[in-house]
């Protein structure tokens, strides 16, 4: 089972559409559809329902799509563990406006208090963990 193509599943249906998935991943929608119709014949099973307001889990689908998700976070660690054992930083980082923390009803006292970073430090943060990504 190709990783990716339930990367590309998980992507639609949290999107709710193949138009945004799409757009999200960078890729076209008939060229997402494929990648997903060929996840679901290598599976043997409909894991999508398609329609004009967009893409739900298909009925009984949910059990899979969960083990899916569950795979994806396995692989994810998988590759957190190699990258400790390499000594190389690993985890996650969300970066976003001061405001949107507010928003959240967030505290200054919070555990998770926001460091203010200037577009700067971000792109010399970003040169220091090349293997990171945005989006």
């Amino acid at each position: 089972m190709n990783l990716e193509k339930v990367h590309y599943l998980l992507t639609a249906i949290e999107c709710g559409t193949f138009s945004l998935a799409a757009e999200k991943l960078g890729m076209t929608q008939s060229g997402l559809n494929r990648q997903i119709s060929s996840l679901e014949t290598e599976l043997k099973t409909t894991l999508l329902l398609r329609g004009r307001r967009g893409v739900v889990p298909a009925k009984g689908a949910e059990p899979i799509i969960a083990r899916l998700r569950d795979l994806m976070t396995a692989e994810r660690r998988v590759h957190e563990e190699i990258a400790a054992v390499k000594g190389l930083l690993t985890g996650s980082l969300t970066i976003g406006p001061i405001s949107a923390f507010r928003q959240l009803g967030c505290r200054s006292s919070s555990s998770s208090f926001p460091m203010l970073i200037q577009p700067s430090r971000f792109q010399r943060l970003k040169a220091q963990m090349p293997n990171s990504s945005s989006g």
